[in-house]
């Protein structure tokens, strides 16, 4: 409501006070808050002006901001270099878009722990704690905070009847946000799924790795090239050949933190997936140009296929590749082993074929131990196929030039070992090094 504004007094002077405003936790990009300024010299001549706060056109008569922070407050100061004799200030403020609550500020590093090993008959408690932190810091998550809502908890599967109790996955502290934790209670060995879910969305999910196996004392140990490798693949029953095929453990697309089953004993049919109510099955989509990465978070048991090159699950687009999900040197939040443990390097498989006996559908290194024959799921299909190859993934991504990632292949028709790139959609075995 000014009708009247001093001239400016200084180079370097402020102005006036003109509008002040306070942003809540609320959305604010795109042609939030405009004024436009109209004003009459004293000398007659008529101008205006437009300042948009927020916006998104370039107006040349005035200054844009490109960016308002939430939680802050603005004032607005205006200057004329002339007296002017008239003026008049029209404020539009566009309609604001609710944001969930912001959560707290994030500092340092984020880690995450994606698969627990339980005991049969035995308990783990998963905070939510990180998972929140991820979402508000993670760019590939769009730094978007999880909305409120009480966080609940699902299986989503397990590749044995029972492996989690009844009534085995429940939340506990379920409306206090990151302060809440899953519950998760076993019953008999096996692998399983459990996912955290807020609104009715999956944000992240687990691999509960239910088994007796204790890889962190030296029994449960091999040790080969310098390092210290876990005596079975990521999610095994055991560390030798049996019919039923349990230790051939799991499969893993290249980057992503969920497993997939591997296939009914020693054939390529697909093995039974349950719930705590029936049964259920993986499902299959073809990748789009986006980036798959949140779509993967929400459904951990659906693969994401690739028809073409580049070959990935995260894009089919090669300037949106992704060779950081997982390291050669440092855990990333989504690695696959348990806490202590890592997908391994650079070229950590030298020398396995040298010295390795062909056993019963795969081979036995005196210090490296058995490697089974668990062939891979396709990327074109994701079924499983190849049966009679020892195939496993490694952290190393290829260079910027390629759109593959370093694995092994061990060929026992051919009698021959490679350590070359694969499609990253492909799913295949990880066997876990010490940290």
């Amino acid at each position: 409501d000014r009708k009247e504004i001093r001239e400016e007094v200084y180079s370097d002077d402020k102005g006036e006070l003109l509008y002040s405003f306070y942003v809540p936790e609320m959305e604010c990009i795109y042609d939030k808050l405009s004024l436009d300024f109209h004003y009459r010299y004293e000398t007659g001549y008529d101008d205006y002006a437009r300042v948009e706060l927020g916006g998104y056109n370039n107006y040349p008569q005035g200054e844009i901001l490109e960016k308002i922070e939430r939680n802050h407050v603005y004032k607005l100061f205006c200057r004329f270099t002339q007296k002017i004799a008239k003026f008049e200030l029209n404020l539009t403020v566009c309609p604001w878009e609710y944001l969930p609550p912001q959560a707290e500020e994030v500092k340092g590093e984020v880690k995450m722990t994606n698969c627990y090993m339980v005991a049969p008959g035995g308990r783990v408690d998963i905070p939510t704690e990180n998972v929140y932190k991820i979402w508000a810091q993670q760019a590939e998550f769009g730094n978007i905070p999880i909305p409120d809502g009480d966080v609940t908890a699902e299986l989503v599967w397990q590749d044995e009847q029972g492996v989690i109790a009844d009534e085995g996955v429940t939340v506990v502290n379920a409306s206090e946000r990151e302060r809440a934790y899953l519950q998760v209670r076993t019953a008999k060995e096996g692998n399983a799924v459990v996912a955290m879910k807020v609104n009715g969305e999956i944000y992240w999910s687990w691999h509960i790795w239910c088994t007796d196996y204790e890889p962190n004392v030296t029994e449960g140990q091999k040790f080969f090239n310098n390092l210290v490798w876990m005596d079975r693949n990521l999610g095994a029953m055991t560390n030798e050949y049996t019919i039923d095929g349990g230790v051939k453990g799991l499969f893993y697309q290249w980057g992503r933190k969920d497993p997939f089953p591997a296939s009914e004993g020693w054939t390529d049919q697909e093995k039974m997936l349950y719930t705590l109510t029936g049964t259920t099955n993986l499902s299959y989509k073809e990748v789009d140009t986006s980036e798959n990465l949140v779509e993967a978070i929400r459904q951990p048991a659906r693969f994401l296929i690739a028809i073409t090159s580049p070959g990935d699950w995260y894009t089919n687009s090669m300037s949106l590749l992704n060779r950081t999900l997982w390291l050669p040197n440092t855990k990333t939040i989504f690695d696959p082993c348990p806490v202590g443990w890592r997908v391994p390097g650079n070229q950590p498989w030298t020398g396995l074929l040298q010295g390795g006996l062909f056993y019963s559908y795969g081979l036995v290194h005196p210090d490296a131990g058995y490697f089974p024959c668990t062939g891979y799921r396709r990327p074109q299909t994701g079924r499983v196929d190849s049966l009679g190859n020892i195939v496993e993934w490694s952290a190393v991504a290829g260079s910027t030039s390629t759109n593959e990632c370093y694995g092994l292949l061990l060929n026992l028709n051919t009698i021959r070992q490679d350590w070359t790139t694969y499609w990253r959609a492909d799913g295949r075995s990880v066997r876990c090094v010490k940290e």
